[in-house]
């Protein structure tokens, strides 16, 4: 309004001091939208959800499959690739599980899926952490990483006094799903000292990827857990990672 008033006083004749005068305009623009820039600006601008799918570095297909999830027939869980999102600061799971300090991550590529339904639920995760290079000097990586989340389960009850642990795949068991390259498994039931939270850990180290899946429930879950068999888990997980890395 201030402009529109000194330019109006302005071809008056009547200038008032202090009040800044207007650029005189020399070129009137159109208020309609520029079709080709409104396309460049639209091919510029991808949406937030394709943004969010692009930082994910793993790959749609690395993820176990749903309908293979545990718990699935009583409780359908969607797709894991569409829940996708950079590790971060996050870890695995199994380090609060186990009142364990976290040890960090190397870089490489990672992320994790988490379908949280809440107390009196099934609830899953997967974490993926894959060492892009030479499958075999990687693979000594993720070795170690494993080798020290073994250690983190089979110390469980240390660290998390009044835990319950109970093993149901040996810890460094060999991966019959799996053909060709370095693979180990183990997997075990966590039960809470106060008896409300019950997990099941599935770990694995595929060449030069190391992978856990976790389905948990917190107080009394609404369905019973079924029960699947471990190996049919990794068959289902393990294989998944050397369809898109070298094993």
């Amino acid at each position: 309004m201030t402009v529109v008033a000194a330019a109006a006083m302005s071809a008056c004749g009547t200038t008032t001091t202090g009040t800044p005068q207007a650029e005189p305009i020399t070129q009137t623009s159109s208020t309609q939208p520029n079709p080709v820039a409104t396309a460049e600006t639209a091919s510029a601008s991808p949406s937030s959800s394709a943004k969010s799918q692009a930082a994910v570095p793993v790959p749609a297909a690395a993820w176990i499959s749903a309908d293979r999830i545990p718990q699935n027939s009583d409780q359908p869980w969607p797709d894991l690739a569409d829940r996708a999102e950079p590790l971060g600061t996050n870890t695995f799971r199994l380090y609060g599980l186990c009142g364990a300090t976290p040890s960090p991550i190397a870089n490489g590529d990672n992320a994790r899926a988490v379908v949280d339904n809440g107390d009196g639920h099934w609830s899953a995760e997967q974490v993926i952490v894959h060492y892009p290079g030479d499958p075999w000097t990687m693979g000594q990586t993720v070795s170690l990483d494993a080798a020290n989340l073994q250690n983190v389960l089979t110390q469980c009850t240390s660290t998390a006094p009044g835990t319950t642990l109970q093993f149901t795949t040996p810890v460094s068991s060999r991966c019959p799903s799996v053909a060709r390259g370095g693979c180990h498994q183990v997997a075990a039931e966590i039960r809470s000292a106060d008896g409300q939270s019950t997990a099941h850990v599935y770990l694995a180290n595929v060449g030069s990827t190391i992978t856990e899946l976790t389905v948990w429930a917190n107080g009394t879950p609404s369905t019973p857990w079924a029960g699947a068999a471990d190996e049919d888990v990794f068959a289902a997980m393990n294989p998944q990672l050397c369809t898109v890395w070298e094993c």
